[in-house]
């Protein structure tokens, strides 16, 4: 059943408690995720031990890989992955030995890391794309603005990356030069001489058509650790003061704004995202490998496996019925006929 209106107005829960409920929980996330990610190691060290002994294991994977990330391979990505792909490797690069170390870092970063073999479509043999878990950046409220917009606009958290060269061998670069491009504009700022032909080459490019390599040229937003670190303990000694407040029964000013307009001020003024964009949907890409293609790898593979499986018994049985038609039809000359082969295209 629906709440009435007058439901919601008698509410004396404000948007703000929600979401510092919200982040109470992302901190114990964040914690069992280190515990987690250190208990793991062992075990994906030695999974990756037994693949490396399966060929073509994680070519297949990415054959079936889910949507997120499927939808982005090319033909001509695909070509490359499948004939040359030999790991993959997520790791959590900035979590130390022990859960209970005091230089543990951020369990949301992290990097995935695909070994090829060698080829002639780049002279890389390994790629590795880092993802950094971070905090928008403190902002001040401009003039006009309240302190409700101002912390709607350092609301959000989120990964960023950097883009990652790839060595082309030449007249191979799947992305027709638009990496290459990010790269150097990512490098040289704003007065770099490719902005106008990376600008132009982005007007020509659609998303549903781009290479999958394209994404090794995510950046997200250019937020530092310094800024993200700053951003986040800004937000705990709020959420600290707010929560020290209101157990004493004293008034927060945040919980006293309209929900409402908070809502649409967030979705107004959040939009920070980098100008020079050439994959639009990396995140969604890095965490699609992050957390489900690797943990779930052996999943996958088995899956692949029984499609495989399932297309050989129906092959079969195709080829059964229409040995059954010939037979039928031939007659008398159908007995002494040698047994037809079965050839697959």
């Amino acid at each position: 059943m629906a709440p009435t209106d007058d439901t919601v107005q008698v509410s004396s829960v404000s948007y703000q408690q929600l979401a510092d409920i919200e982040a109470d929980f992302d901190d114990l996330n964040t914690e069992l995720l280190i515990q987690q990610t250190v208990n793991e190691r062992s075990l994906y060290e030695r999974r990756s031990a037994l693949l490396r002994k399966i060929t073509g294991f994680w070519p297949l994977v990415l054959e079936h890989a889910p949507p997120e990330i499927d939808q982005y391979v090319q033909p001509g990505d695909a070509m490359v992955l499948g004939n040359y792909l030999e790991d993959i490797e997520v790791t959590r690069f900035e979590v130390g030995e022990s859960a209970t170390s005091k230089d543990n870092g951020e369990p949301r970063s992290f990097a995935v890391r695909f070994t090829f073999a060698e080829n002639d479509i780049f002279e890389d043999r390994v790629l590795e794309k880092r993802f950094w878990f971070r905090h928008a950046p403190v902002k001040e409220a401009k003039d006009g603005d309240d302190k409700k917009k101002s912390v709607a606009a350092e609301s959000w958290s989120g990964i960023v990356s950097e883009p990652v060269a790839i060595k082309w061998k030449e007249g191979k670069d799947q992305t027709g030069g638009l990496l290459d491009l990010a790269v150097k504009v990512y490098q040289e700022g704003e007065k770099s001489a490719s902005v106008e032909a990376l600008t132009e080459e982005l007007s020509k490019t659609a998303m549903g058509g781009i290479s999958f390599f394209a994404w090794f040229g995510y950046v997200g937003r250019r937020v530092s650790a310094e800024e993200s670190k700053a951003a986040a303990t800004l937000k705990r000694e709020q959420r600290a003061e707010r929560a020290a407040k209101r157990a004493k029964g004293e008034k927060v000013a945040e919980d006293e704004e309209a929900g409402e307009d908070e809502e649409e001020d967030a979705i107004e003024i959040d939009d920070d995202e980098y100008e020079y964009e050439i994959f639009s949907d990396g995140d969604i890409v890095a965490l699609a490998f992050a957390e489900d293609l690797w943990p779930n790898a052996i999943k996958y593979f088995r899956q692949a496996q029984e499609e495989e499986t399932l297309s050989d018994l129906e092959f079969e049985e195709m080829d059964e019925d229409d040995e059954e038609e010939d037979d039928e039809e031939g007659g008398d000359d159908a007995e002494d006929a040698p047994p037809s082969k079965k050839q697959r295209t």
